[in-house]
C-alpha cells in the first residue's frame, strides 16, 4: 500500500501542509529506492532473457548482465548513503507521530467531520468513474500512455477499495477487487514490457558510451527487444477483453451497492 498515495486522496480530512509534506517525502522514497529496484529488476531478469534467445547467442549477452551488475552495485551505494541521512529517520519519526497523534474531539477540516465511510465512498465512486471513462476512450488506435494513465487510475482505485475493504460488505468489494487486480496485470504487463524495451534501447546506448558493447552484444539485445515488442502486442491485444471483463453491469452494481447509490448510477 502506498501511503502517499492515499493520504493524497482525501483533502479536506488531513491539513494541507502535512498531506503536501508527506507527498513530497515519499515521492524522495520513491527516486532514491527506484533506480536501485529497476537494475535489480534486469538482474533478475537476466536468466528469463537469455532463454528467450537461441542457445549459440545467450553468451552475446553477457556484456549486459556485467554492465547491470557494475551499475547495481552504484545504485546501491547511493540508496545506503540516503538511507544513512538524516532525512530518512526524520521522515519516520515524523510520519509515526502523525499517524499516532490522536485526533481532535472538534475538527476544523470539512471533510474530517464526516463519517469515513461517507468519505471512502465518494473517492472510491469518482476513482471508479475516472476509470470507466479512459477505458472505455481507449481503442485499436490509443497510444501506450492513454493504457499507461488508465493504469495509473486503476492502481488508485484498488489502493482505496483495499484500504478501506473492513467499511464495507466482502462479497461486494471482494470480487471488484478480483476483476480489478485481472485488468491491472493485463495493463501491468503492457507497461513493464514498454518499459523494458526503452531502458534495453536506452542500455546499449549507454554501453556504447562506456565502451562495453560488443556487436555481438548489440545484435543480442535487439533480437531480445523484438521478443519484447511482440510480447507487448500480445497483451494489447488482451486488453478490451480484460476491460469489457471489469465493466460489466455486475461489477457496477457491486461499486453501486458498495457507494450507497443506485444501481446503475456509478457508471
Amino acid at each position: 500500500m502506498h501511503a502517499g498515495t492515499v493520504v493524497g486522496q482525501f483533502k479536506g480530512v488531513f491539513p494541507r501542509e502535512s498531506v503536501e509534506r508527506f507527498r513530497e517525502e515519499f515521492a524522495w522514497i520513491g527516486a532514491l529506492t527506484g533506480p536501485t529496484r529497476d537494475v535489480d529488476v534486469y538482474v533478475l531478469k537476466m536468466d528469463d532473457y537469455r532463454s528467450t534467445l537461441p542457445e549459440a547467442v545467450q553468451r552475446d549477452l553477457r556484456p549486459l548482465e556485467e554492465f547491470l551488475r557494475r551499475h547495481q552495485e552504484i545504485e546501491q551505494n547511493k540508496l545506503a548513503a540516503g538511507l544513512d541521512s538524516s532525512r530518512y529517520p526524520d521522515l519516520i519519526r515524523h510520519w509515526r507521530e502523525f499517524l499516532e497523534t490522536p485526533l481532535p474531539d472538534d475538527p476544523t477540516l470539512p471533510e474530517a467531520k464526516r463519517p469515513i465511510r461517507e468519505v471512502a465512498s465518494e473517492r472510491i465512486a469518482r476513482c471508479f468513474r475516472r476509470v470507466l471513462k479512459k477505458g472505455r476512450a481507449i481503442d485499436d488506435d490509443s497510444p501506450p500512455e492513454k493504457l499507461h494513465r488508465l493504469r495509473i487510475e486503476c492502481k488508485k482505485l484498488r489502493y482505496l477499495l483495499e484500504f478501506f475493504r473492513s467499511l464495507y460488505e466482502p462479497h461486494d468489494v471482494e470480487p471488484v477487487v478480483k476483476s480489478l487486480k485481472r485488468l491491472q496485470d493485463n495493463l501491468g504487463d503492457f507497461n513493464d514490457l514498454q518499459i523494458q524495451r526503452k531502458t534495453l534501447e536506452r542500455f546499449a546506448h549507454e554501453m556504447v558510451a562506456e565502451g562495453c558493447a560488443t556487436v555481438e552484444s548489440l545484435m543480442a539485445m535487439g533480437r531480445l527487444i523484438e521478443r519484447l515488442e511482440a510480447r507487448q502486442a500480445e497483451a494489447r491485444s488482451q486488453f478490451t477483453k480484460r476491460f469489457a471483463a471489469f465493466d460489466d453491469l455486475p461489477t457496477r452494481e457491486r461499486v453501486a451497492r458498495v457507494i450507497h447509490r443506485p444501481e446503475g448510477t456509478a457508471s
